[in-house]
């Protein structure tokens, strides 16, 4: 055994060094690094420089920063480059077969052999683990897996093979344990991947309490109220609502300005991009380019001073495995708008107590956008009960219940 044998590694698509990528998954990566530097926990963090999702993405090490993780190494390897088909139109989502493909040549760095020294391999996405898995690379019962997105939620706006869903079904097959962050998405992984129920650890993520500062709000006076929807524009976080949304407003006199945090049309996917560009168009279109307001991708503390600035936030999502963006919003006190058929946000949130669920169509969130600002009583009620919820999903808060459920379960699969 070499000194691993007394480490965890960590293995990525993400770069935790990166600040300026305010995406889930990094969020959760580094407050989860951080957690466990806290704890003195020893790790090595292996992240690709050279792929992002389904495509090469050369740039990739300009992004990396300085953060150190006590303990902690982050090795940046360089997997064989592969020529990948690109398809114009993809009606199969055969594109997500070139996730696999990079997987496997991923896993061509690891052949050596060097994680099974380690005490404990975890995997964040699926997309990593399926080379790895399959590859026989990993000791399984060691290897916790954070599947992040599924084939089947990703169906839910863009096709998927049917190919890919299956290479997903047989990593949960044979890994050990899995993470959830949401009870909708251990109900995914059980009903549409056949999971046990006894491989599966549900834990809810947290937001930075030290970084993002609750305040409670007052409705603004004299002056347009101030929305913030602070995802990157994709299909499944839904910002196309917002076009019709605005539109009703203006007929209702409804004075607002809409800030869209986090455009910038150019990731990795070809369909993100094309959905920003035709989000950016309608807006052009139907006159509304005084009513949006654009920032590009922010850190934390620079979504901190926007937040501070905003009235309402509304999370239009169409579909969240857990939904950080509403959890900030609502624990700092922005009273926040969500749509009612996303079930993960009912894990965390009460219409009418911590948030307002509206049913997904541009008049019905008109509507209910309508009854915040115009009653005083609510909006800054929403506002308390949004901080005062929040407090228990600090990150320190739900990190400890995820590792110490995660060392259970592996404790106990060794014990096997």
């Amino acid at each position: 055994m070499n000194n691993s044998s007394e480490k965890i590694a960590v293995i990525t698509g993400k770069d935790p060094t990166y600040p300026q990528d305010s995406d889930g998954a990094t969020t959760f990566l580094r407050n989860y690094l951080r957690f466990l530097a806290q704890r003195g926990v020893q790790a090595d963090i292996y992240t690709t420089n050279c792929y992002s999702g389904d495509a090469v993405s050369k740039g990739k090490m300009e992004h990396a920063g300085q953060e150190d993780f006590s303990g902690m190494q982050v090795i940046r390897y360089a997997p064989p480059t592969l020529a990948l088909p690109t398809y114009k139109d993809d009606p199969k989502g055969l594109k997500f077969l070139n996730r696999a493909a990079i997987s496997f040549a991923e896993a061509s760095y690891f052949a050596d052999g060097k994680l099974r020294d380690y005490v404990g391999v975890q995997i964040l996405h699926t997309s990593h683990a399926i080379g790895l898995v399959l590859g026989d690379i990993v000791p399984q019962k060691r290897t916790t897996v954070f599947p992040m997105m599924l084939g089947e939620e990703y169906r839910r706006y863009m096709p998927v093979a049917e190919n890919f869903i299956d290479l997903e079904r047989e990593v949960f097959r044979q890994v050990g344990i899995i993470q959830a962050p949401s009870h909708d998405h251990a109900n995914t992984l059980r009903e549409s991947y056949g999971v046990a129920p006894s491989k599966i650890v549900t834990t809810h993520r947290g937001y930075p309490q030290d970084v993002l500062l609750p305040r409670e709000r007052t409705l603004p006076q004299d002056r347009p109220v101030r929305i913030l929807s602070a995802n990157m524009v994709r299909p499944q976080k839904g910002q196309h609502i917002l076009v019709p949304f605005a539109e009703e407003c203006r007929k209702r006199k409804l004075p607002i300005k809409i800030v869209i945090a986090g455009v910038n049309g150019e990731s990795y996917s070809s369909h993100y991009n094309e959905y920003c560009q035709t989000f950016l168009e309608e807006i052009r279109k139907r006159g509304l380019m005084d009513t949006f307001e654009f920032t590009g991708p922010k850190d934390h503390q620079e979504l901190n001073d926007l937040m501070l600035a905003s009235d309402v936030s509304i999370v239009p999502s169409v579909f969240e495995t857990f939904g950080k963006s509403a959890l900030e919003s609502m624990a700092t006190g922005m009273p926040t708008i969500v749509f009612d058929d996303v079930p993960s946000f009912k894990e965390f949130m009460t219409h009418h107590e911590t948030a307002m669920f509206a049913p997904r169509s541009p008049t019905g969130l008109a509507d209910m956008f309508e009854l915040l600002v115009h009653n005083k009583e609510l909006y800054e009620a929403l506002s308390r009960n949004g901080i005062y919820h929040g407090r228990n999903f600090s990150w320190d808060r739900v990190l400890a219940q995820m590792v110490d459920a995660i060392n259970a379960k592996l404790h106990e699969n060794i014990s096997l």
